[in-house]
């Protein structure tokens, strides 16, 4: 059995629903989950949906895990400037801007994903991208900017297998969960200390208050920008190791959940 039939197999939906309704009725307490609630429970369907993946895997493909892990390195993040989020950095909290790529430098020839961002989709939407996706190819050396959707895409297929570590820049996809997502939201974490969004680069340039994209930016981002002018090893069990682990499983759920929706793309053309 091939690796995208036991992926196929596993059942990869995006979500498991939670039945808010059962045993709620006249004089019962409300039975509705709370947010954060249903947040944690697709999140923990997901993981057991990736661990389900890697359980079908031969010895051979497991082998073959993260074997290319240290052909990219994370060189920072990319931001828009005219959005603002809350950072936590330790026990403080400061300003920050709304992370929507990141830079990655490749040191071999590699295919990656293109798939810019949708303006037909909801603000601030990371997800959201033209489906079905392309690829385009990158040189040995190049530093390249990539979208979340690219990102995440790139990192999640088996030879990375949820983490970069080129250069020794070390990252690794976590899940950010919501009751209103379809998915938990990926992104990029370091075992290090300090932050990844240090140094950020900003993908448009702020001219009589509207957002510009630069030209470099263009290709994968300009979607973005567009639709809010229209919508508004040592074998210890150690912390590190444990963040690699769930960063494999995530993968594993994560390249399944993108492949159905690109076919699901390619089908209704």
């Amino acid at each position: 059995m091939s690796l995208s039939q036991k992926i196929e197999g596993a059942g990869v939906t995006g979500v498991n629903t939670v039945d808010a309704g059962a045993g709620a009725g006249a004089g019962a307490p409300d039975a509705t989950p709370k947010a954060g609630k249903v947040g944690k429970q697709v999140t923990e369907d997901f993981k057991n949906q990736g661990q389900d993946i890697l359980s079908k895997m031969s010895d051979d493909e497991k082998l073959a895990l993260g074997s290319k892990r240290d052909t990219v390195a994370f060189k920072g993040v990319i931001v828009d400037p005219k959005s603002n989020q809350s950072i936590k950095k330790g026990n403080r909290v400061e300003k920050g801007k709304v992370v929507m790529g990141y830079v990655l430098k490749f040191l071999e020839d590699t295919d990656i994903p293109f798939a810019p961002y949708s303006k037909f989709a909801g603000k601030n939407d990371k997800l959201a991208v033209v489906y079905p996706e392309k690829s385009r190819h990158v040189t040995a050396g190049s530093t390249e900017y990539l979208n979340v959707y690219e990102a995440m895409r790139l990192v999640t297929r088996p030879e990375y297998s949820g983490m970069f570590t080129g250069e020794g820049s070390e990252v690794f996809i976590r899940p950010a969960s919501s009751g209103s997502r379809e998915v938990p939201l990926p992104t990029f974490s370091s075992p290090g200390a300090g932050s990844i969004k240090d140094n950020p680069v900003e993908a448009a340039e702020v001219i009589n208050g509207e957002a510009v994209v630069k030209e470099e930016f263009k290709a994968s981002f300009s979607g973005w920008f567009e639709k809010k002018r229209l919508v508004g090893g040592d074998g210890k069990t150690t912390k590190k190791n444990k963040a690699g682990d769930s960063a494999m499983i995530l993968a594993a759920a994560f390249n399944a959940y993108f492949d159905k929706r690109n076919n699901e793309a390619a089908g209704q053309q």
